[in-house]
């Protein structure tokens, strides 16, 4: 397997890769943390703060680990990471937003900010900051696909990403025909994104420490 060597100091690239790394270990947290709150949840535990801490964290790490593919990226694959790392922070200002609110103001006060409630009904705008959100999530791993031209893991990365970003295109469509966040195919968007980002996010893990024992001897 060959990796690309960054065009940086020792120092900078032994943060990149760490940075990397970590950001992607605890991406691969939240994800998990979330997937199971959610499926708590389903049971008829009490879980939705934890989901909702969950995916706020997460937020951050994902944020981390943009910046790091952008540092890790050869200068002629950086407009494309750079495309990603923008979706990325519009990603996180909209959800940011959103889950502090959950956190705060909407769980202290639910009657006053139904409209804003996480349930799965049409008339909440929780859902359309979501999906909006998440498309931008998907959209921002897609636009980074160039940066992972190798072969193994850099190949299962891709897969995991592009599978990602069709799926949550399809299902913003089916959100946007049905206004509705029950919706078929915004389940199964949903489904693919809690299995296959934590797949790629775990391959990234692997890969920035591949590459940093690799260039730091």
């Amino acid at each position: 397997m060959t990796y690309k060597q960054i065009n940086a100091t020792p120092t900078t690239s032994r943060a990149v890769y760490q940075i990397g790394f970590w950001s992607a270990i605890l991406t691969t947290t939240w994800i998990i943390i979330f997937n199971i709150a959610i499926a708590l949840g389903v049971a008829g535990a009490s879980t939705r703060s934890v989901a909702v801490g969950a995916s706020l964290l997460l937020v951050f790490s994902f944020i981390a680990l943009m910046v790091s593919i952008h540092s890790y990226a050869p200068p002629e694959k950086k407009i494309w990471s750079q495309i990603g790392l923008s979706f990325a922070i519009v990603y996180a200002a909209l959800l940011t937003w959103n889950y502090f609110l959950q956190l705060t103001v909407v769980r202290n006060n639910p009657q006053l900010y139904e409209w804003l409630i996480m349930d799965f009904t049409p008339d909440t705008a929780f859902w359309s900051l979501e999906t909006v959100g998440y498309t931008l999530m998907g959209l921002a791993a897609l636009f980074a696909l160039p940066v992972f031209n190798g072969g193994g893991i850099e190949r299962a990365i891709r897969w995991c990403f592009a599978i990602n970003a069709v799926f949550t295109v399809v299902g913003s469509i089916g959100y946007v025909l049905s206004g509705n966040p029950l919706h078929g195919l915004v389940l199964a968007s949903l489904g693919v994104w809690a299995i296959v980002f934590p797949i790629a996010t775990t391959l990234l893990a692997v890969m920035f420490k591949r590459v940093e024992r690799m260039n730091m001897r």
